[in-house]
């Protein structure tokens, strides 16, 4: 059912209107989210119109879509993306259970692992999680060591890629170890001391604050992971129509997030939902292996082929445009997108707590159309965007690009709203006057002030403590007023 109009609702529409300037479209979208449980697109795209009125309604609608599959805000109960369902507020309230097994109850905590990501957004790792008693206190965070094999068995619903990336990220020494590549090597993680719960043999969460984390944790009685749970079947079949509908394109926590909104009634069985009794219970889904990522899949079929774009066959034409470098396929696609700007859409994918390819494809070319010479020169641009990916993914620590990813984070959305005007002006092909021409020699000596700042962010350690990146976002916020201020005076010129 849509959120009724509450007065709080009409209050922060009127609110989103006043901070306008401080907010870019994406962040404007995701507090608005945050505030429904059910919304239309055209909902949505009503809504960002009116603080783009200039701006098509068709185009945002794009970046509707674009920003909603990026940030995994919300569902969609088939591909028309036309009506959403809030994460946040589908996971309120609900409730399941995360058992504490030989080693928690050894060590007097609760290793949540991967087994708590379905129920909070990608971005939250299982360290930051907030994990308050039914009298609110909070549970205190314990470093443990342990090692990679068992930290393996809680981990790996985070998929492998994921997993491997949060034990680096999680400790400075856990590269080293993970390195050694023996399985008997201990990694130091961040876990949650259960004395506050008097140690219970597991714990009921009950989601406080999808978007943030939060979660309400009580003492539960022990489970029987090995006995078939009432839900099961329900959850099966649940599991089989994402993989028809997604393929092998979501990440784990995805996948059975996705199938927890398919069969809600999962979470209402009499049995308590427990993503563990789903791996020891059921004859008919496991994890494999993909190349370097695990996913669910059925037990019975084998995965659909993955297409390789990295290796192009060797009947492969060459193409009548240019490939020599990705910068000569941008300029023959009249694409003002640079090498850079592309580079640090995938650094803030992995720092916003993604994985996902997709994403960040969809991020950087949902404004632009992409005409191809041929099929060639478009393998050769995939080859290119993948083999980036591939290299930045594998290397990124987290942990210390957190200052650097912070500016980076900011920039990119300052940039975007360049990007965005600069596609409308694009599409309405009219040639600028000589005023517009000086306005947009003003506009270039910023955005090669802002692409500069991007490049040195894609560095490590530039940034190391919060003062300086505070210091920067306080100047890029000057900098993000000059070009709106800009983009205005150039769209009043047109019509001087």
């Amino acid at each position: 059912m849509p959120a009724e109009k509450s007065k709080k609702q009409v209050t922060t529409k009127a609110t989103f209107h006043k901070v306008n300037k401080k907010f870019t479209l994406e962040q404007l979208l995701d507090m608005w989210v945050r505030t429904r449980g059910h919304f239309t697109l055209n909902e949505a795209v009503k809504f960002l119109t009116s603080f783009e009125p200039e701006d098509s309604e068709e185009r945002i609608a794009r970046d509707v879509r674009t920003m909603i599959s990026a940030d995994g805000l919300a569902f969609t109960k088939d591909d028309s993306g036309t009506e959403f369902y809030t994460c946040h507020e589908f996971f309120k309230n609900k409730k399941f259970i995360v058992s504490r097994f030989d080693l928690d109850q050894k060590l007097g905590v609760l290793i949540p692992g991967g087994r708590v990501a379905p129920f909070c957004h990608s971005s939250i790792l299982p360290s930051e999680m907030i994990l308050r008693t039914p009298e609110g206190k909070k549970l205190p965070k314990k470093k443990i060591k342990i090692t990679i094999e068992d930290a393996a068995a809680y981990y790996n619903l985070l998929g492998a890629e994921e997993m491997f990336h949060y034990f680096e990220a999680d400790h400075f020494d856990n590269p080293a170890v993970l390195k050694m590549g023996d399985v008997r090597g201990e990694l130091k993680l961040e876990v949650y001391n259960t004395a506050l719960l008097d140690h219970p043999d597991a714990v009921e969460f009950t989601v406080q604050d999808w978007s943030e984390g939060i979660f309400t944790v009580a003492p539960a009685p022990a489970t029987a992971l090995n006995t078939p749970p009432d839900w099961l079947p329900d959850f099966e079949h649940s599991l089989y129509k994402v993989f028809d509908r997604f393929s092998y394109y979501i990440e784990i926590p995805e996948q059975l997030r996705q199938a927890l909104f398919l069969a809600p009634e999962v979470l209402q069985h009499k049995d308590p939902f427990e993503t563990d009794r789903l791996l020891s219970c059921s004859e008919n889904i496991e994890i494999i292996l993909m190349g370097s990522r695990t996913l669910l899949w059925r037990r019975d079929e084998a995965p659909p082929e993955v297409k390789d774009e990295n290796n192009a066959s060797d009947d492969v034409a060459l193409s009548r445009a240019r490939t020599d470098s990705i910068e000569d396929i941008l300029e023959d696609l009249k694409c003002p997108l640079t090498p850079v700007e592309i580079e640090s859409a995938m650094y803030d994918e992995l720092y916003r707590g993604g994985d996902n390819f997709a994403n960040v494809y969809d991020r950087l070319f949902a404004h632009w159309e992409l005409p191809f010479a041929d099929d060639t020169q478009e393998t050769y641009f995939l080859n290119y965007l993948e083999a980036l990916w591939e290299d930045i993914s594998e290397s990124y620590d987290r942990v210390e690009d957190h200052e650097n990813g912070r500016v980076r984070h900011f920039a990119i959305a300052v940039n975007n709203e360049r990007l965005r005007w600069l596609a409308k002006i694009t599409k309405a092909g009219h040639a600028p006057n000589a005023k517009q021409k000086k306005t947009l020699e003003s506009i270039a000596e910023r955005t090669h002030l802002l692409l500069r700042l991007l490049e040195t962010t894609n560095l490590r350690e530039q940034f190391t403590i919060p003062t300086e990146s505070d210091e920067v976002i306080e100047s890029l916020t000057q900098l993000a007023d000059q070009m709106n201020a800009l983009m205005q005076q150039y769209d009043y010129e047109a019509e001087a």
